[in-house]
């Protein structure tokens, strides 16, 4: 049984109370700081007026275990880093697990019998990707609208008395469109994670390079803004457009 991918790479991360710097305050930014070893960053954890701060810090580690002494490690990885709201998070944060990045393989199916998978369930993907929750969130719409047009043209059709062997037929219709519509996309994403993971230092560097080529940052910009605008009702539509839905019930 392939049980995914291990890629040399540890996480460990947490919340910390400290004063929101203005990047973070003003634009709602994450703060990413790249190194040939790994990453640190940080972000708002919840409204500005909280003052909390989540970190995350991904670096290779072959065999991480929690008897490391985490706090100290963390401390001696980032001591030389100039950045004033990172060493006061790092000197705040207290690491009590440390966690081996993996994948997990592609599934042949998201759901049957009237159990669905979404986000992590049905396609675990590196931290690295930064889209584990927005996709599970895109699952989670995307089956709601599928499954609620899916019911609709369901008692539409039927006769009252085949309404609960036709609500089965349209679970499953539902399931079924929402790995077609969602497997090409969380494809990609999880690729391009394993790609940040097995080429570290590569993608470290382009990170800085992005900070100073304002030409390719923008080029970023825009690959970006495909990633996030993901045009769900679109893609519904698109399936229900082509009877996908209706096909075996």
């Amino acid at each position: 049984m392939d049980c995914g991918s291990v890629y040399g790479l540890a996480w460990l991360g947490g919340e910390v109370l400290t004063p929101l710097p203005e990047l973070i305050r003003k634009q709602k930014a994450w703060v990413v700081s790249p190194s040939q070893r790994g990453y640190f960053c940080y972000f708002s954890g919840g409204p500005t007026s909280e003052n909390k701060v989540m970190w995350l810090s991904i670096y290779r580690e072959k065999n991480p275990s929690v008897k490391q002494n985490l706090r100290a490690d963390l401390r001696n990885r980032y001591k030389d880093w100039t950045d004033p709201t990172m060493q006061d998070i790092i000197a705040k944060a207290d690491p009590k697990y440390i966690h081996r990045i993996s994948t997990m393989p592609e599934l042949p199916e998201w759901g049957r019998n009237g159990i669905v998978l979404i986000g992590d369930a049905a396609h675990g993907m590196s931290p690295t990707s930064g889209q584990g929750a927005s996709q599970a969130l895109e699952d989670a719409q995307t089956f709601s609208l599928l499954l609620a047009q899916s019911l609709i043209e369901c008692y539409s059709a039927q006769p009252q008395r085949l309404i609960n062997v036709s609500e089965q037929l349209a679970i499953a219709a539902a399931i079924r469109a929402l790995s077609t519509i969602r497997r090409p996309r969380v494809r990609r994403i999880a690729a391009l994670g394993r790609l940040l993971d097995t080429h570290l230092p590569c993608a470290t560097l382009l990170l800085r390079i992005l900070r100073l080529l304002p030409f390719i940052r923008n080029c970023y910009r825009l690959f970006n803004k495909r990633l996030s605008q993901w045009d769900v009702n679109k893609e519904v539509r698109r399936v229900v457009e082509a009877d996908l839905l209706t096909s075996d019930q």
